[in-house]
């Protein structure tokens, strides 16, 4: 994306991203994204997979 200097680089043809957004096709990511033009590439650092929780209990930092 920087490199080339492309901020609509949007990759919905990418397994993972199908899957975590419960997508079957990649026409369907397409007008998913859409929305998103022409900062598709940007949208892609904003995404974090809804299944990654915080780790349990009080930081390390709390126990000073």
């Amino acid at each position: 994306m920087r490199a080339l200097g492309e901020p609509d680089a949007f990759p919905c043809g990418d397994l993972a991203l199908r899957r975590a957004l419960k997508l079957d096709s990649a026409e369907q990511l397409q007008r998913r994204a859409e929305c998103w033009r022409p900062w598709r590439a940007y949208a892609m650092y904003l995404w974090t997979p809804s299944k990654i929780a915080p780790p349990a209990g009080p930081s390390p930092q709390s126990k000073k």
